[in-house]
């Protein structure tokens, strides 16, 4: 998982004393300062540790309709001959709001508004197509 230092530091608030300060220590800062990285194995840990659980899934009618609607978009899309997939610095930039997001779940990889399995190439953060639950992207 990737994630702004500053996103991190901003949740202090709301979470338990050293919930952060065990994520920054798992973790490791890119060279850039900004950027920090933690594995979503060593994420899940720390939740189950100071007892933040995963957000929860919306019921499972609520993703197959998100599921259809997305794949229905996509393909007016690819009939339109329009872009089906942003590039990869949106794609990255798209990655990097959900990892920070609470509805994220780390040990999945999905967000907890919609169900979908963001990562890879056909995953949401790629779909031209495809926006973010709650507005962040």
């Amino acid at each position: 998982m990737r994630t702004t230092l500053s996103a991190l530091e901003s949740s202090r608030a709301h979470r338990p004393p050293g919930y952060v300060d065990a994520i920054l220590a798992a973790g490791h800062l890119d060279p850039d300062g900004i950027h920090h990285h933690i594995t979503p194995e060593n994420l899940a840990a720390i939740r189950r540790q100071y007892g933040i659980p995963e957000p929860p899934l919306p019921p499972l009618a609520h993703q197959l309709r998100n599921a259809t609607a997305a794949l229905t978009r996509t393909l007016h899309a690819a009939t339109a001959g329009a872009p089906l997939t942003v590039s990869p610095d949106a794609a990255q930039s798209r990655q990097a709001l959900c990892q920070s997001c609470p509805h994220f779940r780390a040990t999945d990889q999905r967000c907890s508004q919609c169900g979908c399995h963001l990562p890879g190439f056909t995953g949401k953060w790629h779909l031209a197509t495809e926006r973010c639950p709650v507005g962040r992207w």
